[in-house]
């Protein structure tokens, strides 16, 4: 993804035994960002973009709780936390823009269910709840 906001796509590197990220530039290889702590090594990363900035956020979702948190990895501010709280073994989150705003929202796929549900990671507004796609596992 863009993390620097220069139109290309960068190397993104997730090192999960310390949760950290680092990020190279595609072309020169030269460092973007190095060694950035966020996350705990049992949280899923995802790299998406968040907040309407042009490069993209660094985020995890905590399985434990079902928790979102979400950062801009060069200014250091905090871009969604806590979101969709009240996970379930199982979930499937992913990180998408299903408004058509070209922000990505998080989303949890329910498998066992066959449910989908978002919400916005600005406000905690519903997007959808228990929309039921595909057949349950």
């Amino acid at each position: 993804g863009d993390v620097d906001g220069d139109g290309s796509d960068g190397l993104v590197i997730v090192d999960r035994t310390g949760s950290l990220w680092s990020a190279l530039d595609a072309e020169t290889r030269a460092p973007i960002f190095e060694d950035v702590q966020w996350g705990r090594p049992d949280d899923i990363p995802f790299l998406a973009y968040l907040d309407g900035d042009e490069s993209a956020e660094i985020a995890v979702y905590r399985l434990l709780g079902g928790v979102w948190f979400a950062r801009d990895p060069i200014r250091g501010e905090r871009v969604i936390s806590q979101v969709n709280r009240g996970g379930v073994e199982g979930d499937i989150p992913l990180l998408h823009d299903v408004t058509g705003d070209g922000l990505a929202e998080p989303v949890i796929y329910r498998p066992g269910e066959a449910f989908w549900y978002a919400k916005g990671p600005r406000t905690g507004a519903a997007i959808f709840r228990r929309l039921e796609w595909g057949l349950p596992r």
